[in-house]
C-alpha cells in the first residue's frame, strides 16, 4: 500500500447534525435551505486549501431513524423478518439523504463522494472493531472529499446495529488525528436539558478527561440530561461530547 495514503492527515473533521440538514419531526424531509447554505459555506472554506482537507459526516435525522426504531435494528437479531426489512428500510433511507447531502456539496463545486460504512466498518457488542479508515484516507489522497453518514452495521454478536454518525467522527479522529473537528446542529451549543424546554442553560464549559469522561462546569444544576428522542438510535448529545 501506497505509505503516503496510510499516513495521510486531515485538516478537519466536519459533522452535519441530522436534526439541522432535515426536520427531524417529520418523516424523511430535507431541510434544503440549510444543506444548500452549509454547502456554500463549506465550498468558500475549502476553496482557499486543499480539497482533502475535509472529511464530512452527516447524521441522519428524519432519514432512517423511524425505520430503525421501528424494527429495533440497534438491537440486532436476524430472528424473523422484522429486522432484516428494518435493515434494508434503514439504509435505502440514509442512502436517499446520502445522495441529497453529496449531491447539494457537489453543485457548490466539492469533490464530495459518498462513503457508506456498511460495506467496511463492523461492530461487536455496538462496538468499532474494524473501519473503513484506509478508504477514507485513499480517497483524501486522490484529492476528493469523502461524505461518511450514520448507517446500519453487521455485528459479530448480535448480528446488526446503529453505527451513528458521532461514533464515526470519534473512530476518524482517532486516526486521522485532525486539528480540529466541527459540529454544525441546530442549536446554539450544550444545554443542561433540551433547548425546547422552559429554563435550559447554555453550557460554556465543558472538562473532558483524557479517557474520554467529562465533566460540564455549570454551578447551581443539576447534571445536564442528555436524552435523545424516542426515535432517535444514535445517542443524542452525550456521543458527540
Amino acid at each position: 500500500m501506497d505509505t503516503t495514503t496510510t499516513k495521510l492527515s486531515v485538516k478537519r473533521l466536519i459533522k452535519f447534525g441530522g436534526a439541522a440538514v432535515t426536520d427531524k419531526g417529520c418523516f424523511e424531509t430535507l431541510n434544503e435551505p440549510v444543506l444548500i447554505q452549509t454547502a456554500k459555506h463549506l465550498s468558500e472554506v475549502l476553496s482557499g486549501e486543499g480539497r482533502s482537507q475535509a472529511v464530512i459526516v452527516h447524521g441522519a435525522g428524519s432519514f432512517g431513524h423511524f425505520q430503525a426504531s421501528k424494527a429495533k435494528v440497534a438491537h440486532g437479531g436476524w430472528d424473523g423478518e422484522v429486522v432484516r426489512q428494518g435493515f434494508v428500510n434503514t439504509r435505502l433511507s440514509v442512502t436517499k439523504l446520502n445522495h441529497l447531502v453529496v449531491s447539494a456539496l457537489a453543485a457548490e463545486g466539492i469533490p464530495a463522494v459518498a462513503l457508506s460504512p456498511a460495506g467496511s466498518w463492523i461492530t461487536a457488542n455496538r462496538q468499532v472493531v474494524e473501519d473503513g479508515v484506509a478508504a477514507v484516507r485513499s480517497l483524501l489522497h486522490a484529492g476528493l472529499v469523502p461524505v461518511l453518514h450514520g448507517d446500519c452495521v453487521l455485528d459479530d454478536k448480535q448480528g446488526c446495529t446503529i453505527l451513528s454518525g458521532d461514533t464515526i467522527i470519534r473512530t476518524l479522529a482517532a486516526q486521522l488525528r485532525p486539528e480540529y473537528v466541527v459540529f454544525l446542529t441546530n442549536v446554539t451549543g450544550v444545554y443542561d436539558r433540551s433547548p425546547d424546554q422552559p429554563g435550559a442553560v447554555l453550557i460554556r464549559h465543558i472538562d473532558v478527561a483524557s479517557d474520554g469522561t467529562w465533566m460540564a462546569r455549570l454551578p447551581g444544576t443539576s447534571s445536564p440530561d442528555m436524552a435523545s428522542a424516542s426515535h432517535d438510535t444514535t445517542g443524542g448529545m452525550a456521543a458527540k461530547i
